[in-house]
């Protein structure tokens, strides 16, 4: 037996409302992360006199360095916090050199990901900004409200590119993350 929508219509409808949906639970993180980053964003223009895109491209890499060494090292400390005498478990335990090693090689592979996934990030920024721009000509809403559409808008797009026109893109990074350059 064949199943088939009984109206197309009301499930695209509903797939599109599913879509910003997803992209909003995106939005909410980022925009808070936009909001904490203004500060040193401003900062790095003022003090360094560096160019909008220059400054936008250090926080970025720095963002994403931070949160590849806490997904990176996250399950190694975990696993040393939840075993009695804070040891690792036999599974993943190294010797004293070969951990510091491993750390060691581990924060400077984490460097180079975080450079390609900066490239990788920046044109999501440009748009950003683009968005905010198109935003502000258009409406006389608050800054928040303008920059909260923006980046909805952005994260809807990159929704729409992870999920339709590149879906292997999400494993490679994942692969790339935790096993590449070894």
């Amino acid at each position: 037996m064949v199943f088939m929508a009984l109206n197309p219509f009301v499930d695209a409808l509903f797939s599109v409302f599913s879509l910003l949906k997803g992209s909003a639970i995106l939005t909410i993180p980022v925009f808070i992360l936009v909001l904490f980053l203004t500060i040193p964003f401003r900062h790095l223009q003022k003090k360094y006199k560096l160019s909008w895109l220059k400054s936008s491209a250090l926080l970025v890499y720095f963002v994403i360095f931070v949160l590849l060494i806490l997904l990176f090292f996250g399950p190694f400390q975990t696993a040393l916090n939840e075993t009695p005498l804070q040891v690792y478990p036999q599974e993943i335990a190294q010797e004293t050199g070969l951990t510091a090693e491993f750390y060691i090689f581990s924060i400077i592979r984490l460097l180079l990901i975080s450079a390609m996934y900066t490239v990788l990030t920046m044109p999501f920024v440009l748009l950003g900004s683009l968005f905010l721009a198109f935003f502000k000509d258009k409406f006389k809403w608050p800054h928040f409200v303008q920059l909260f559409l923006a980046i909805l808008a952005v994260s809807t797009l990159v929704s729409i590119i992870l999920l339709f026109v590149t879906p292997w893109l999400l494993q490679g990074l994942f692969f790339l993350t935790f096993f590449g350059f070894t």
